[in-house]
């Protein structure tokens, strides 16, 4: 007989904002997150369906410009705290297969700031930077390995972008443009075990 299941939540949302300058606010925002569960196609026995995922993600920060508009520079603080995590993870039965399975909570914390600027007509520059650190907390399996205290997959510690854009019109209603970026990431890991890993890149 089929298995059926029903998956139904609410996702509450509030946030507020207060301008104490005519271009300076600071913010705040509370919201919390579903991910409905499902059935995998292939699976070990015992893991054909998981359940949902839930998430609160708490944010707040600062949105400001200056010299007449050509300088912004924005800040955010952000709180994510998951439980029953949905996550793929390898089938030990089948080389190079993935199902899907709930592997317990997990915390995430950081810092992002933004910058730029526009110092002449036609020129601008922008940069942005951020601070993450996410780990899996207690009680989290994975493939019956204990993960906790283990970073999440595909999560850097920081990212680091800089780039320049020029632009000059060369008609009536167009315009050329020339850009450049650089990104840095720091090391992150494949897995949940954190036995595979990038280490820091440029890119």
């Amino acid at each position: 007989m089929d298995e059926q299941r029903t998956f139904t939540d609410v996702s509450p949302q509030a946030s507020v904002a207060y301008r104490f300058a005519p271009s300076r606010t600071l913010y705040a925002s509370a919201a919390r997150g579903f991910k409905a569960g499902g059935f995998n196609p292939a699976s070990p026995a015992g893991s054909e369906a998981y359940g949902e995922e839930h998430a609160w993600n708490l944010e707040g920060g600062l949105k400001s410009a200056w010299a007449e508009g050509r300088l912004t520079a924005n800040a955010a603080f952000f709180y994510i705290v998951w439980d029953d995590m949905q996550l793929p993870v390898p089938n030990p039965q089948v080389p190079a297969q993935f199902y899907i399975a709930n592997v317990g909570g997990a915390r995430s914390s950081g810092l992002e700031v933004e910058v730029s600027a526009r110092p002449g007509a036609g020129v601008d520059l922008f940069a942005s930077t951020g601070f993450t650190r996410a780990r899996f907390s207690e009680g989290s399996m994975s493939g019956g390995v204990d993960v906790a205290g283990n970073d999440l997959p595909n999560a850097p510690r920081y990212t680091l972008s800089l780039g320049a854009q020029l632009s000059r019109e060369v008609g009536a209603g167009s315009q050329c443009f020339a850009r450049a970026d650089v990104v840095f990431s720091g090391a992150y890991h494949y897995d949940e075990a954190n036995l595979e890993g990038q280490p820091p890149t440029p890119s």
